[in-house]
């Protein structure tokens, strides 16, 4: 995205997969979130999914943040990784 980029594509590589694995997180939040709305609307089952949300919520969270600093760290340590859905999906549509 800059040039200083092109003279550096291990920071291009990884910098691309945060972007990626951001946006997929993004993607999962606002998909889970329609879904809870949507089915918010039927008296019982939403209550339950309501519920269930309100739980797994927090632990969702966590994990998005332990994945973000463990690649993170897995990248300042200078190793090139591969993200299972993201690195493959980018590189599909050649962004990597």
């Amino acid at each position: 995205l800059s040039e200083s980029s092109k003279k550096r594509p291990f920071q291009r590589y990884h910098a691309l997969q945060s972007l990626g694995l951001t946006g997929l997180m993004l993607l999962l939040t606002v998909a889970i979130t329609i879904v809870t709305g949507i089915l918010g609307v039927v008296p019982i089952i939403g209550f339950l999914v309501a519920m269930l949300m309100l739980c797994l919520s927090p632990l969702i969270f966590l994990m998005a943040v332990v994945a973000i600093f463990y690649y993170g760290y897995q990248a300042y340590q200078g190793r090139r990784f591969a993200i299972p859905i993201v690195t493959g999906f980018m590189s599909d549509q050649g962004w990597l």
